[in-house]
C-alpha cells in the first residue's frame, strides 16, 4: 500500500526496510517453508517474540497508563496478561478494542488513561486471538473437545469431578481431556481444585 508498479523506477536503488510479522500458530509447515524462504534473503534477519513475564508487561505499560481507579490498576494488569498470555502483540490489539470500546483514552500529553468503571466482567478478546482460540479448539481431540463444551456450558470454574460428570466421560479420559487443554494454554487452575478458561 505504501507503493506500486509505477514508484518501482522512482524508488529504484532506495534503502529500504521490509518488516513481516506473523504467528507461528497452525498450518506449520506453510509458515515454515515460507520463513525459511524469507531467512535466505540477503540481509534478512528473523526475531521471535518471547512472552512478556507479569512484571515485564507490568513496567511497560504503566509507563504510559493512568488509571481511574488506581487501587484496582494490578488486577487490571494481571487480567490483561492472563488473556494474553503474555504476547506483546495481543497486548497490543487488546489496548486498541479497548480504545474503540471507549474503556481506555488517548490524552494529549500520550498517557493513557484507563476508564476502570467501564470495563466489563469478561475481557474483550481482539478478532486475531478469538481466531487463534478457534484454530486451537479445532485441532483438539474428542475428550478435550467434549470437556471444553461443558465447561463453558457450566459458565464458571469447576472441578474435575464435576466436569467427568457432566461429560460422561471416564476419570482416565477427563484427566487426558484436562492435560490437552492446560497443555495448549486454553484453561488455567483456577485455586488448586478448579479450572476455568484463560480467556
Amino acid at each position: 500500500e505504501l507503493c506500486g508498479p509505477r514508484d518501482h523506477g522512482r524508488l529504484e536503488g532506495v534503502p529500504a526496510l521490509l518488516l513481516f510479522t506473523c504467528r507461528t500458530e497452525g498450518e506449520e509447515g506453510r509458515i515454515a517453508k515460507t520463513l525459511s524462504l524469507l531467512s535466505e534473503a540477503p540481509s534478512s534477519t528473523m526475531l521471535r517474540l518471547e512472552p512478556w513475564s507479569f512484571p515485564v508487561m507490568e513496567a511497560a505499560l504503566r509507563e504510559r497508563l493512568v488509571f481511574s481507579r488506581p487501587d484496582q490498576g494490578e488486577a487490571i494488569l494481571r487480567r490483561i496478561h492472563r488473556t494474553s498470555r503474555g504476547n506483546p502483540l495481543f497486548i497490543l490489539e487488546l489496548l486498541k478494542v479497548f480504545q474503540d470500546e471507549e474503556v481506555l483514552e488517548v490524552r494529549p500529553d500520550g498517557s493513557w488513561f484507563f476508564l476502570a468503571e467501564r470495563l466489563p466482567p469478561d475481557l474483550p478478546l481482539p478478532g486475531s486471538l478469538r481466531a487463534l482460540v478457534d484454530r486451537q479448539l479445532d485441532q483438539i481431540s474428542k475428550e478435550a473437545s467434549l470437556v471444553a463444551a461443558h465447561l463453558a456450558r457450566i459458565g464458571h470454574a469447576a472441578s474435575p469431578r464435576v466436569l467427568a460428570l457432566k461429560t460422561g466421560l471416564g476419570p482416565s479420559a477427563v484427566t487426558n481431556g484436562i492435560g490437552e487443554l492446560l497443555s495448549r494454554g486454553l484453561v488455567r487452575w483456577d485455586g488448586s481444585e478448579n479450572l476455568t478458561f484463560v480467556h
